[in-house]
């Protein structure tokens, strides 16, 4: 079956790109062939339909987010995902901070960016605790 080459080429591909950890493990879940079809079948149906929205649906509506602080948390070696994205999406949200990992990818479990995300939740968890 053809399946099962594709999606095993497609995960080691996700796994060799977007993880910049040096001595990085895989996950054992990837070792799981029915795991891999899953995946890779989400992944592709998801962005050859293109997230299901329009071409800069996202951008024209973040004026509804204006009020709504956002923390945007960005690994400069991300390869799946364009700084430019992350840089875009701050530019148009009056409320949101980008913090840019200079060493950190697409990984958000890997140390670098792991440490950002509960910098940014325990910055949340101050601001929140003001209101309360």
């Amino acid at each position: 079956m053809i399946h099962e080459p594709a999606a095993s080429a497609w995960c080691k591909w996700e796994n060799s790109v977007l993880v910049t950890t040096p001595g990085h493990t895989p996950n054992p879940r990837w070792g799981d062939s029915l795991f891999r079809l899953r995946f890779a079948k989400l992944v592709t149906h998801y962005w050859t339909s293109l997230a299901w929205l329009p071409d800069g649906q996202i951008l024209k509506n973040l004026s509804r987010l204006a009020d709504i602080p956002a923390i945007l948390i960005h690994g400069r070696l991300n390869f799946g995902s364009p700084l430019k994205t992350a840089f875009q999406l701050n530019q148009a949200w009056p409320g949101s901070r980008l913090i840019v990992v200079e060493d950190g990818g697409h990984d958000s479990s890997a140390p670098n960016m792991a440490s950002r995300i509960v910098e940014a939740v325990h910055s949340i968890q101050l601001i929140q605790s003001e209101f309360d």
